[in-house]
């Protein structure tokens, strides 16, 4: 046999070897190893499960101390509102249409007003209304804005509507 031979044969052993050895061995190990890992990060998070629990209920209790900014009764709540838009609708030349009542909707103990509001006017005003609103406004924030154009049929004028939708939290 030649050399050249018998480098060909000794290399396909030694892969032959090797494949062998990581298939009985060392594969195995490989894995124990990566699932105890996987067990050492899971059981230091269950030992930091209490302390956790304290940052997460501090946390809870930081975001309940925050939405205290927000009015605690819906009915001055509304009045705020409605003094904010009736001094940015005489600022804009807008005219409000319609003040309809709040809807509620509670998840987990917290309340959530929505409080619809229908203004009139040029286009650009409105624009402006919402903008400055939205920068100015601790009442609530806007969840959602329409525009609508309405033609009468008699006198055939449109007229555009906005109606805004303006959220607030209440404990």
């Amino acid at each position: 046999m030649s050399y050249k031979r018998r480098n060909i044969v000794l290399s396909i052993v030694v892969l032959l070897f090797c494949w062998i050895s990581w298939n009985i061995a060392i594969q195995e190990t490989v894995l124990l190893k990566k699932d105890l890992n996987q067990a050492r990060t899971t059981l230091d998070q269950v030992k930091d499960a209490p302390l956790r629990i304290k940052i997460l209920e501090k946390k809870l209790e930081q975001v309940k101390g925050s939405s205290n900014r927000f009015y605690s009764g819906i009915l001055e709540m509304r009045q705020a509102l409605l003094s904010e838009v009736t001094l940015l609708i005489e600022k804009y030349d807008l005219s409000l249409k319609r003040f309809p009542d709040y809807f509620l909707h509670e998840n987990e103990g917290i309340e959530l007003t929505t409080s619809p509001i229908v203004l009139t006017g040029a286009f650009l005003d409105m624009l402006r209304f919402i903008d400055e609103f939205e920068k100015k406004n601790f009442n609530g924030k806007i969840s959602a804005t329409t525009f609508e154009i309405e033609e009468s049929p008699r006198t055939k004028k449109r007229t555009l509507y906005l109606t805004i939708y303006v959220q607030s939290i209440n404990q």
